[in-house]
């Protein structure tokens, strides 16, 4: 089960990775 939990965390940080590009890419659609 530990496995299952250490997939999880990592797709959360790409997830979040993911989100700050889309929130980089909206700022500089913006301008």
């Amino acid at each position: 089960m530990a496995g299952t939990s250490w997939v999880q965390s990592k797709c959360s940080i790409i997830e979040g990775e993911a989100m700050a590009l889309i929130e980089a890419m909206k700022e500089m659609t913006r301008r």
